[in-house]
């Protein structure tokens, strides 16, 4: 019984989370701003959609990122703690004591993130993208003391009681984004020394809302008592408000738009600058299929068979749902400086921040900073190296190279959190794209 809960528990608190990564960034560490070019500037800055890059014409074939890590267990600790193979049978003391100090304070976090970019275009200093988009977050318990009840309940004291009034907390959506995109370059180089142009761009993304989950309220009380015939006994009271929107024959579910800006320079031909904003006044009005539901669970339980399977479930619970009027919600807005160092014609260094403004759907307002670098021994070969640190991830490592062809280009890339091999990491990125550049 003890493993099936902490296995609910770890499937309950994964999230979806909003930050891009694409097949060139991330081998990177995710510090691209600067040197971002065609369809990818078209996410990462606008702005840089009028640099110079080798070409007119670029069309996007196949893009898809991939991202699942933990903020606590790393792979090589989940296969000795939580499968078959790796450890059978109960859990001993000394295992849930590993456990526990495993998992952060702040309770358990797990992340996915699934991206496509299903049409791409950029054509001289204009740019066009579809994409499928699924962000935002579904977090469990604000701290460990669930997980510290659950795996060490025989340890509590009698007439324990822990009340939690941010038991769980979601907002997730899924949609689609049309992004259109314009930069134009301004020549003052007659105004300030060594910068010749500053290139200057914008973003208009039109989402068509596919499916929304948001809590407004959740609360827990778990409370630990001996009754009158001196059982130990397990009370636990679960309560959750939410609302929904979603397609249901008709599409879309809600509409909604938002602003990207930024600039981008160059100085001394060595060194490129480059700031955007995303997201900007960015919000989605869900019409279709809105809902409010109310969610309850109790049952009590005594605290031996906690940790047994039991014949019959005795918890009583309660779900409702209620038709309501529209509703609007925020777009996470997110701001990224960077710069880049052009040391040789085949070795380019880079330096970035990425700072969010709020939380809304997964966003953070800790910061990100890092560092990468890309180098060319080939023509046709790019490697690329990279890391970053803060955010939703906390330390980042990445690798990725290419291959361009003549009017052909594949990237790849693979990176891994809190941890430089993959069995110590907390979990993996990968991305891949292809594209034709004329």
């Amino acid at each position: 019984m003890m493993k099936k809960i902490v296995a609910i528990i770890v499937l309950l608190s994964a999230a979806l989370f909003g930050q891009h990564f694409d097949a060139v960034s991330l081998g990177m560490g995710g510090n691209y701003i600067a040197l971002s070019r065609g369809i990818n500037a078209i996410t990462w800055n606008p702005a840089n959609l009028s640099l110079p890059r080798g070409n007119n014409l670029e069309i996007n074939i196949f893009s898809m990122n991939l991202a699942a890590y933990n903020n606590s267990l790393a792979i090589r600790e989940y296969n000795r703690y939580f499968t078959e193979e790796g450890h059978k049978g109960r859990w001993s003391e000394a295992d849930k004591k590993d456990i526990l100090n495993m998992i952060s304070d702040d309770g358990l976090r797990t992340y996915l993130n699934f991206h496509t970019n299903i049409l791409g275009v950029a054509y001289k200093n204009f740019g066009f993208s579809f994409q499928s988009v699924t962000q935002g977050r579904v977090a469990l318990s604000e701290n460990k003391k669930p997980f510290q009840i659950l795996l060490q309940g025989e340890e509590f004291t009698k007439n324990y009681e822990l009340k939690n009034s941010k038991l769980v907390d979601i907002d997730a959506f899924t949609a689609f984004k049309i992004s259109m995109g314009y930069a134009y370059p301004f020549t003052i180089k007659e105004y300030i020394p060594g910068i010749d142009k500053i290139y200057v761009g914008a973003n208009f993304n039109y989402y068509m809302g596919g499916a929304l989950v948001e809590t407004r309220r959740s609360d827990g009380l778990i409370r630990r008592q001996l009754t009158v015939d001196d059982e130990d006994v397990l009370q636990y009271d679960l309560n959750l408000i939410g609302r929904t929107s979603h397609i249901e024959n008709s599409f879309p579910a809600g509409n909604g738009f938002s602003f990207d800006i930024g600039a981008s320079t160059s100085y001394r031909k060595n060194w490129l600058i480059s700031w955007s904003f995303s997201n900007l006044f960015g919000n989605i009005y869900w019409s279709k299929n809105t809902e409010k539901h109310i969610l309850s669970q109790r049952d009590s339980l005594l605290i031996e068979d906690l940790f047994e399977d039991r014949e019959e479930d005795t918890s009583v619970s309660t779900d409702t749902s209620m038709a309501i009027g529209g509703f609007s919600t925020r777009l996470p807005v997110h701001m990224r400086i960077g710069a880049a160092y052009l040391l040789r014609e085949d070795l380019r260094l880079t330096l970035d921040w990425q700072q969010g403004f709020d939380t809304y759907f997964g966003n953070t307002s800790t910061p990100i900073v890092g560092l990468g670098a890309e180098y060319q021994p080939l023509n046709w070969l790019p490697l690329r190296a990279g890391m970053s640190l803060g955010g939703n991830h906390g330390f980042l490592f990445g690798l990725g190279f290419g291959v361009h062809v003549s009017f052909f280009q594949l990237d790849y890339s693979y990176a891994m959190n809190n941890g430089l091999w993959p069995t110590y990491s907390n979990g993996f990125f990968t991305a891949l794209s292809m594209r034709l550049r004329f």
